[in-house]
């Protein structure tokens, strides 16, 4: 799943790989699988998440702590650490 994080004609999105649900504690790999675990479907293209009623992308409610780490599968900007994972230990 892709959110584009800017302007039309723009590069720049987040690709959500994975989710990790707390409760009930259940991971989530891959983006197809979190697409069919959400219901969200093509449909869904071209939502504006700024303004959408019903999909929305919200803040957590805990403070939470990322890592960056370099991204997999890639030979360019290796050097990058545009992946990002929270860490376990600041899950509660």
């Amino acid at each position: 799943m892709n959110i584009v994080t800017e302007l039309e004609g723009e590069p720049g999105a987040v690709l959500i790989r994975g989710i990790k649900i707390i409760k009930p504690a259940t991971l989530i790999k891959g983006p197809g699988k979190l697409c069919q675990t959400f219901g969200i479907t093509k449909l869904h293209n071209e939502l504006d998440l700024l303004t959408h009623d019903n999909f929305y992308v919200t803040t957590a409610e805990e403070n939470t702590l990322y890592k960056a780490t370099p991204r997999i599968g890639i030979r360019k900007a290796v050097d990058k650490h545009w992946r990002f994972i929270i860490d376990p230990l600041s899950i509660g």
